[in-house]
């Protein structure tokens, strides 16, 4: 297995480990990646303990029909914005009716998307219980192959670097919820 390989493979192993401690599900809106985050997620013996689905919409069209994104900041921001990445993460989440979501949106190129946005921005976004979506945005080199690889690593450790705070901030809440007798 490849640095990289073997780097995504703990990340995914990580973020396995939060969510099936909490017995919580998970899915992913892609678009540049492809649906290599949720490949990269299936590929672990048990996901299905954790990983219930992906939406893969590359199109303006398939994430207006799959996830409801609206077509008006579609055409206003273009598909890769911190509002779309947004869009993305919380229909996800609604419509799989799950505890977290992962979306990402990017420029694979070759060339750019007509905007004065570079080829390798990629936004990220991520909704965790009752939490609102948060967001992260990377620009990374590499041409496509790069962009639908590197994204993953990186959503990977967002999102483990997000989930694992909330879990244990809400499980110190549980716990004086639970001493208040409450």
């Amino acid at each position: 297995m490849s640095g990289f390989g073997k780097q995504v493979s703990g990340l995914t192993a990580k973020l396995a480990g939060l969510l099936t401690a909490r017995n919580w599900k998970m899915v992913t809106a892609e678009s540049c990646t492809g649906g290599w985050i949720a490949k990269c997620c299936t590929d672990r013996v048990g996901s299905s303990d954790w990983f219930d689905r992906a939406y893969v919409s590359y199109s303006y069209a398939a994430k207006e029909q799959m996830l409801g994104v609206s077509h008006d900041d579609l055409i206003q921001h273009g598909a890769v914005s911190e509002l779309i990445a947004r869009q993305m993460a919380n229909a996800a989440k609604q419509r799989a009716n799950v505890e977290v979501a992962v979306a990402v949106t990017g420029i694979a190129g070759p060339g750019s998307d007509g905007s004065d946005k570079p080829v390798g921005l990629v936004h990220f976004g991520w909704c965790i219980g009752d939490q609102p979506v948060s967001c992260g945005v990377a620009v990374f080199d590499g041409g496509l192959v790069g962009l639908q690889f590197w994204p993953i690593g990186t959503m990977a450790e967002m999102a483990g670097r997000t989930i694992g705070p909330f879990l244990e901030l809400n499980i110190l809440r549980n716990v004086d919820h639970d001493r208040a007798g409450t």
